[in-house]
């Protein structure tokens, strides 16, 4: 996992978010992740062919979609971070295969810095 992702969860707490592009899941407080981690594996083959592609899952596409959005963990990594994909869940229900819908941004960091940036703008105009 990003390493700015795993800081997140060790410090704070969050309703689902909704950002646009995405939505995250929430991570209620608790005592543990189980309620994070009951969203990630809700759909059991979603989960399996998501994780034995080396993908996991932590949010959908935005707009109500039920496309995931994932941490591709498959190509090398720097820094502890990764790409975050959009994945067509059409493809994976359907054949249990990976599509790739769009690379939302080339890391988590940038994912983060994205959608700051665009809140800063809404809340401008």
């Amino acid at each position: 996992m990003p390493r700015l992702f795993e800081d997140l969860l060790l410090n704070y707490q969050w309703p689902i978010l909704d950002i646009g592009d995405y939505t995250h899941f929430a991570n209620p407080p608790g005592d543990d992740f189980s309620a994070l981690l009951a969203q990630i594996t809700l759909d059991e083959v979603m989960f399996t062919t998501l994780i034995a592609n080396r993908l996991v899952q932590f949010g959908r596409a935005g707009g109500g979609t039920y496309d995931p959005v994932c941490f591709d963990l498959r190509p090398p990594r720097a820094k502890r971070d990764c790409q975050v994909v959009w994945i067509d869940h059409e493809s994976i229900l359907c054949h249990r295969r990976i599509r790739v819908v769009k690379v939302l941004a080339p890391s988590f960091r940038d994912l983060i810095l994205n959608s700051v940036h665009s809140a800063r703008m809404i809340q401008d105009q």
